[in-house]
């Protein structure tokens, strides 16, 4: 099975984002474009925390044990909605909501990434400063017309559980289904 390891985002987050992606369709893309896109549906929003990839079905309850005592020091924190982006910026091939740095997000990588790796689940590096962002769409020979991105209003998304999540790829696109929710240390520092 195909495994990652993200954030969930709200019912409102998630109802402001297919909002505002109206615009972005309006403003960024042809009529033509539009009619030959696929955006991802939005109860399938999530940040993407940590991708782990094929993992067998028997090694689930140990990859279980190993993320939960990776979470002890991360306490619950927030992320903070920047925008939309195309990315690369050059020659896009993915458009994001992006969410600020954050020292926390960065920190719960870094603990996920080491304890998969220990445990045999990882062994290549993460991004030195992971970005967090939903992913809206995947541009596949459409290339965005020269309009700027509409603005985002800001908005802040309380992390307090990460989710282990299973792909499965369908004609329609990726689905993506929780296996496991894991909360975040409760401990006051």
């Amino acid at each position: 099975m195909r495994l990652f390891i993200s954030i969930a985002l709200s019912e409102e987050l998630r109802n402001r984002i297919a909002q505002h992606c109206d615009e972005v369709k309006r403003t960024c893309f042809s009529q033509e474009q539009r009619q030959r896109m696929r955006w991802i549906d939005p109860k399938q929003y999530h940040v993407t925390q940590y991708f782990i990839g094929e993992v067998k079905t028997e090694q689930l309850d140990f990859l279980s044990s190993t993320i939960a005592p990776a979470l002890t020091s991360t306490n619950p924190f927030c992320l903070f909605t920047l925008g939309f982006e195309f990315k690369p910026a050059r020659n896009p091939k993915l458009l994001w909501l992006r969410f600020e740095q954050n020292p926390a997000y960065t920190s719960l990588q870094q603990n996920l990434h080491n304890a998969l790796v220990e445990a045999g689940f990882a062994n290549e590096p993460p991004p030195p400063e992971p970005t967090p962002h939903v992913t809206l769409i995947r541009l596949k020979q459409i290339k965005p017309v020269e309009a700027a991105l509409p603005p985002f209003p800001p908005f802040s998304l309380n992390v307090q559980e990460i989710e282990l999540m299973q792909s499965y790829q369908k004609p329609t696109g990726s689905e993506y289904v929780v296996a496991e929710r894991f909360k975040l240390s409760q401990t006051q520092p």
